[in-house]
């Protein structure tokens, strides 16, 4: 929600700044890139090294930078732009989806353990389990077009 109500200025950023000379134009994108990228570096030397516990609490603070720094980069210049990765736009098919079954299919116990089918194969049961979760995404979203359809 923050990107939505910020896109027009975002933009009306990139067209000013655009409209400088080449020189100028990757000196101010520069100063932002480095700024959000020092940003990221006190991130990932302090609360994402924090303990579970205190991670979770300061989380909701912190949390935004690796994505807005992700989403400047990734936006820096008219070429990165005109293109996008196929996995992210598969993936952010479903996010719904992932996100309601999240803690039926990974999460058990009221989130306390994992659900485990191969015991004593940590990673086959995570492979296993992730297929799974991905697999019914992708057929609650197939669901929920269907459901669309029929209601609208």
């Amino acid at each position: 929600m923050v990107f939505a109500i910020n896109y027009p200025i975002t933009i009306l950023w990139f067209r000013k700044i655009e409209a400088r000379s080449s020189r100028r134009q990757w000196m101010g994108k520069l100063a932002v890139a480095f700024g959000m990228m020092y940003a990221l570096r006190a991130w990932a030397k302090g609360p994402l090294m924090y303990p579970k516990i205190q991670y979770n609490e300061t989380n909701p603070y912190f949390g935004f930078i690796p994505l807005v720094t992700y989403i400047f980069l990734r936006n820096l210049t008219p070429t990165m732009r005109s293109y996008s990765m196929d996995l992210l736009h598969e993936i952010g098919k479903t996010t719904l989806e992932t996100y309601l079954l999240q803690h039926h299919i990974w999460l058990s116990s009221n989130s306390k353990t994992v659900l485990t089918f191969v015991p004593g194969w940590p990673r086959v049961n995570l492979a296993l389990v992730t297929f799974i979760y991905v697999l019914l995404s992708r057929k609650m979203h197939n669901l929920t077009l269907l459901l669309r359809t029929i209601m609208l």
